[in-house]
């Protein structure tokens, strides 16, 4: 519809370069780690991602609402910028025990980075909009994990494992720049929204309240039941994914991540 072009391609494009960051970023933290590590230490790792995300969303969930979503996804891809590129710098002297800490760092600034996009895309586009355009914004994702699977192959090669982190900035770059044209395209939506969500807010009720009102929607329940399922089986089939990987290119960082 009109005036709904511009807000659904800034959409596309944040996402694309979040997702970007986020299977570059996996790529080069899976293939520095499991060249140096035995696959008996992974299992550790998926206990810290998950204790590091649960602590993260809930901190994140107790402080959002009292900052506009565009400058907090700004402030937190700058954060992330910082750390990606003083991470890369990192690597030129650092033992081998940073390599378990930018595993669980890249999987805490991807978690939060599409949390956020999905916030903010949440607050610019309305009920009726969302039903019609999310697809299209959520097919930047699609796009972005095309991309990188047909281009990280060939870059690895050229520029080497550890420097898939250059290209991690690179593409938080972009998206630094298209939300901040987010800010100044979407004000109008951004700043209503949060009106909205000051009211919501201000009648904030106790998290033992939160709790029950949960556990007496079915469907929430329902739903939380299959994401923990499908957890469950994701982390499994990863593990199983990663320790067939490794050992099928063992000694061999640069194959490893290209495949």
């Amino acid at each position: 519809q009109p005036g709904e072009g511009r807000k659904t391609g800034l959409m596309f494009g944040i996402l694309l370069c979040v997702v970007g960051f986020f299977i570059t970023g996996r790529v080069a933290r899976d293939s520095l780690f499991l060249s140096r590590y035995s696959v008996d230490y992974l299992p550790y790792l998926y206990i810290w991602v998950a204790l590091g995300v649960s602590v993260q969303s809930y901190l994140y969930s107790r402080i959002a609402d009292r900052f506009r979503r565009d400058r907090t996804l700004i402030a937190t891809l700058a954060a992330v910028l910082v750390v990606t590129l003083a991470a890369r710098v990192s690597l030129y002297w650092v033992g081998d025990w940073f390599y378990p800490v930018l595993y669980v760092t890249i999987e805490l600034a991807g978690t939060l980075l599409i949390i956020q996009t999905w916030t903010l895309a949440n607050e610019i586009f309305d009920t009726r909009e969302a039903k019609r355009l999310f697809g299209i914004v959520g097919a930047g994702g699609v796009v972005s994990a095309v991309i990188v699977g047909l281009s990280v192959r060939g870059l690895v090669k050229t520029i080497g494992t550890e420097n898939l982190l250059y290209l991690c900035a690179g593409v938080l770059v972009v998206a630094l720049v298209l939300t901040a044209k987010v800010l100044s395209s979407c004000r109008e939506e951004i700043l209503s929204s949060m009106v909205e969500t000051g009211r919501q807010a201000r009648a904030r009720i106790s998290l033992s309240s939160d709790w029950a009102r949960f556990f007496a929607n079915r469907q929430l329940v329902f739903v939380a039941g299959l994401i923990v399922i499908l957890g469950f089986v994701i982390t499994f089939v990863d593990y199983q994914f990663k320790i067939t990987a490794r050992n099928a290119f063992l000694n061999r960082e640069e194959q490893l991540a290209g495949f």
